[in-house]
């Protein structure tokens, strides 16, 4: 396949997805996708490249890895990392946007990613653990309190394992952020590094990097 027949096919998948996302009335994205796609030439609210980046998500995984990814949206950020682990999971709360994720897998026959759709307080992963958790921004849309959202979090990572946790606007809504990182390292974490990112021009956020510790004491 050349490139202009390549370009053509990833144009009639970006106009299918769009239909689907334009379906009905979506909370983020401003209008489109929330997350970029570079892959597949898809722009977005949040540049995938810039946000692979800053995280410094190629080094922190390995080809080892499985990866839960918690509000995946249209998967977009998963199926990013899916080439650089082992697994990756992906759960969302929008129906629909869980399909565009599943479509966006297939067109690119990717076999180690898998979507849900749930909402993440009533997910059950049952004795499921992974190696990485990724929680961005996303824990004051889901429908619980911050303590028990972290309590979950630290059952599904296994011992050892990665949370990268990610603010909302910390001038806006999110401004006690820290105190989420203390509660976070109170139930048995370390925090590794931490940083700032402003990627879609508007919000700017924190993220932390925390590792569960291997005999991690949880509340």
């Amino acid at each position: 396949m050349n490139t202009q027949q390549e370009t053509k096919m990833h144009r009639a998948l970006e106009d299918e997805l769009l239909h689907l996302l334009s379906s009905e009335q979506q909370q983020f994205g401003r209008g489109g996708f929330y997350q970029s796609f570079p892959q597949l030439g898809i722009t977005g609210q949040r540049p995938t490249d810039e946000r692979m980046s800053t995280y410094e998500m190629k080094a922190l995984l390995t080809p080892e890895m499985s990866v839960l990814d918690i509000g995946s949206n249209c998967g977009f950020f998963a199926l990013t990392l899916a080439p650089l682990v082992h697994s990756i999971t992906g759960v969302e709360l929008n129906p629909r946007l869980v399909q565009i994720a599943r479509k966006t897998k297939e067109y690119l026959g990717t076999a180690n990613a898998e979507f849900i759709a749930s909402p993440f307080e009533q997910w059950n992963a049952g004795e499921r653990q992974w190696d990485v958790v990724l929680s961005f921004a996303v824990h004051l849309w889901v429908r619980m309190p911050f303590e028990m959202f972290a309590a979950k979090l630290l059952t599904l990572l296994k011992p050892g394992g990665i949370l990268l946790l990610e603010s909302h606007n910390i001038h806006q809504n999110d401004s006690c952020f820290d105190e989420r990182i203390k509660w976070m390292c109170h139930l048995g974490m370390e925090l590794r590094r931490w940083g700032m990112i402003r990627d879609d021009g508007v919000h700017e956020r924190i993220f932390a990097v925390l590792q569960r510790k291997a005999d991690g004491v949880e509340a």
